[in-house]
């Protein structure tokens, strides 16, 4: 904590010292006759904790920790440029670091002098450096990563994977929103003006300080988790208004004018069903953004509270949409939200990569007449078991709960298996940090209602009061979703409980392997009850099995392949051959001992419990078709459409003098309209 002053000031210090050389030319001078020790301080500063970032720069909350960071500056400033020599070096620095904490190295100094040694202070850098000079000896190579950390036998560090999963939500949401803001802003073409810089960069900065290690990780006090929420809410403030600035731009250009854009607004609860925009106007525009690089067709949902049988959608071509009024799905006791609409409406929307559509929708009351019918939601009996989307069909047993995937592509049929779980924290261990069950899990069933349409078919499984989902098919779509929603974890018998979701396939002989992310990128291989680098001891076998999937985890035989894709980082493993468990939410009672000093007991919103909802999606199918599927995916889902609404009097007279579209270089086009460069030359945007 105190290191962070270091941090700050020190960044500034070095860019003035020897900075016209590297920082291996600047190393300590070793001699090759003597055992050399490079002596690495490794320190850390918590930019959040137990405090929030400002309270430990300011030293507020002196009850809670004493640092001041403001008052160590002037201390540390002279004794930094006492020393000409580079001794300090940032390994992976960004916006935070770990804490630069201060080391005794008295006691070492004399130890390591004794007898035939140099020490001197060093860092990673010089010390590899050193090591390669000794040409003659093979270091080994490491290939897997230090997951997943105990500090001992009971105490393994994989509960952090899950802890806190709604703020894991919603750093993965704004990371995306982040990007999308960036990407308009450049499309724009406009230089930026400082208050747009400035926008942007409290967005950033807030993006970036949640993946502080007591952040991203639900390792932290409530009210400082609170405190990285509300700079993230703050950030979203901000790239609204990029938007509206950046889309604004784009328009005037395409349009030749400088007619002033109807002002675009996100709404932020639409995963609740909750849209007051859609609840206070009857025409209203959708504008689906597509940050992804890749062609989105997707069917987009907004909240619909009129009483409303038909309506009509067109598209930034005045062509008519399909759509599909479905009726709000909502476990009574689960979300207690008065602003959820009692409908919603589905739509299929299809964006250019980096562009966006505009879609107009007319409510009832107006003038014009609809212009498509809508499609009547119907409900299936018990006896009608199965639903498609003419890709995959979907079986579920007498129960309602799914039994077989069948890819009709190939007519491959898959006994597949989803249920929900949760163990038993035990009292002493599992908290923020540690995931440690008192018992294997324990299963729980409801009630399920079927429902199918011309663009949405789900299962919606209502499993008890706090947990429940719905299983979509999509149109065009190889995947299953599934939606779900958990919480508040009932705690009322005194247990704090870790909800998970299994995914099991019969006949699929994995070995003890699978694989999971490393941040969202490369696949690495995991061997359950086996550990590369040391002698595994079985003393946690369940949490020693975990480890963190933050885009996918993939089981595999080498012949067939299961993949799920999830919206937010998770703990997860396979316990069992074609078997993979992901912890989705997670309420203690009890601290871990790790510093926090409080027990993983988010209030939620209402004090009853938090209420998280997430998504899964699931490809199943042959290996080296799942292993060209599961990357496109993983990017699709990272960067899931951003949808914003606008009112407007004339679709006719918007089209006329706004943008409702924008398609990026490469794409054909079929006039300089619709370019975000606003060129289009034989037929293609430049």
């Amino acid at each position: 904590m105190d290191g962070f002053v270091i941090f700050c000031f020190l960044q500034i210090w070095i860019a003035f010292i020897k900075a016209d050389t590297c920082t291996w030319e600047n190393c300590p001078k070793w001699d090759h006759n003597l055992i050399n020790i490079h002596i690495i301080p490794h320190t850390h500063d918590d930019m959040g904790w137990i405090k929030t970032v400002d309270d430990y720069y300011t030293g507020a909350n002196q009850n809670l920790n004493t640092n001041g960071v403001q008052y160590i500056i002037n201390t540390v400033l002279q004794e930094l440029n006492m020393d000409p020599t580079r001794q300090l070096e940032f390994i992976g620095g960004g916006w935070t670091q770990p804490d630069e904490a201060a080391t005794h190295y008295v006691e070492l100094v004399d130890m390591y002098t004794l007898g035939q040694v140099v020490a001197f202070y060093s860092t990673p850098t010089c010390y590899t450096t050193a090591l390669n000079e000794l040409t003659s000896i093979k270091w080994p190579d490491k290939y897997d990563d230090f997951f997943p950390y105990a500090s001992n036998d009971h105490q393994y560090w994989t509960g952090y994977f899950t802890s806190k999963p709604a703020m894991k939500g919603l750093v993965r949401k704004s990371s995306a929103l982040l990007q999308l803001t960036r990407q308009l802003s450049a499309l724009a073409l406009n230089t930026w003006s400082d208050q747009t810089k400035t926008q942007i960069q409290i967005f950033e900065r807030a993006v970036s300080l949640s993946m502080h290690h007591d952040s991203i990780t639900g390792t932290s006090k409530e009210a400082v988790t609170q405190d990285y929420e509300y700079r993230l809410t703050k950030g979203w403030t901000n790239a609204e208004q990029v938007l509206n600035v950046s889309m604004q731009s784009i328009s005037q250009r395409l349009k030749k004018n400088s007619l002033v854009l109807p002002a675009q607004l996100i709404c932020r609860n639409i995963n609740e069903s909750e849209c007051l925009y859609t609840k206070a106007n009857n025409h209203f525009m959708v504008t689906v953004h597509n940050a992804n690089g890749q062609n989105l067709s997707t069917v987009v949902r907004f909240p619909l509270y009129q009483s409303a049988s038909s309506l009509s959608i067109s598209d930034a071509n005045g062509n008519p949409v399909s759509y599909q009024i479905i009726g709000t799905f909502n476990n009574p006791g689960q979300i207690n939200n008065p602003n959820i609409a009692t409908s919603e409406v589905a739509f299929a929307a299809n964006v250019r990569p980096l562009g966006f559509q505009t879609y107009f929708v007319t409510l009832p009351g107006s003038k014009e007449k609809p212009l498509a019918s809508p499609e009547r939601l119907s409900r299936l009996s018990r006896k009608d078991s199965v639903i498609s989307n003419g890709l995959i069909q979907l079986t579920f047993d007498s129960n309602g709960y799914l039994s077989q995937l069948t890819d009709l592509t190939t007519s491959k049929s898959y006994a597949i298996k989803q249920e929900f779980l949760y163990y038993i924290g035990y009292p002493s261990s599992s908290g923020a940090y540690v995931f440690r069950p008192y018992n294997g899990s324990i299963g729980f069933t409801g009630p399920i209602t079927l429902t199918t349409g011309a663009l949405v078919n789900e299962v919606r499984q209502i499993v008890n009061p706090w947990v429940s989902q719905v299983i979509r098919l999509l149109p065009n779509k190889t995947y299953v979703e599934f939606e779900w929603t958990i919480g508040p974890v009932n705690v009322g018998d005194g247990a704090g409980k870790e909800v998970i979701t299994r995914y099991t396939v019969n006949g699929l002989n994995t070995n003890g392997v699978y694989y999971t992310d490393a941040n969202g990128r490369q696949l690495m291989k995991r061997t359950r009850n086996f550990a590369n680098s040391y002698q595994y001891q079985n003393t946690e076998p369940i949490a020693a099995n975990y480890y963190p999937i933050n885009s996918r985890v993939l089981l595999t035989d080498g012949t067939t392949s299961m993949a799920i894709l999830t919206d937010r980082s998770h703990g997860g493993g396979s316990l069992v051959d074609g078997q993979v468990e992901i912890m989705l939410h997670r309420r203690d009672l009890f601290d871990d001992g790790f510093g926090v000093d409080e027990a993983l007991n988010e209030p939620g919103r209402d004090g009853r419990g938090l209420v998280v909802r997430g998504k899964h999606w699931l490809v199943i199918g042959s290996a080296s078709s799942i292993s060209q599927r599961h990357r496109s995916l993983a990017y699709e889902m990272l960067h899931s459409p951003v949808l914003t609404f606008a009112t407007y009097t004339s679709d006719t007279t918007y089209r006329q003098n706004f943008a409702s579209e924008c398609i990026t270089n490469g794409n054909t086009c079929s006039g300089s309209g619709q370019c975000c460069s606003g060129l289009c030359f034989n037929s293609q945007c430049y």
